[in-house]
């Protein structure tokens, strides 16, 4: 499994997650440079992953109290609306019953 599959496996709940967590799940380790996890999510961006949909993630939030580390997530996806395929024509009042 690729590297931005796991990202995707990770950050697809919708909820946020630090780059020290990221780093464990991801790359095994929290040792490793987080500069690579900035290519994964823009591999994500670009759909680069397996099931190819371009993710919305918004810029990452710097953790408050070790600055060094962010904060990640994915924006869930909106539902699609559709218009109807026929528009509805509205009901003629009439007098008339039909019993």
């Amino acid at each position: 499994m690729s590297q931005a599959d796991r990202l995707y496996n990770l950050l697809k709940d919708g909820r946020e997650h630090r780059t020290d967590e990221i780093l464990r799940v991801v790359y095994g380790s929290e040792h490793m440079g987080i500069a690579r996890i900035g290519a994964r999510i823009a591999d994500l961006k670009e759909g680069k992953h397996t099931n190819g949909v371009m993710c919305d993630i918004p810029d990452a939030r710097r953790d408050r109290e070790n600055p060094k580390l962010y904060w990640y997530r994915i924006n869930p996806p909106r539902p699609i609306v559709l218009p109807p395929a026929f528009p509805q024509k509205p009901e003629a009042k009439t007098n008339q019953s039909l019993f």
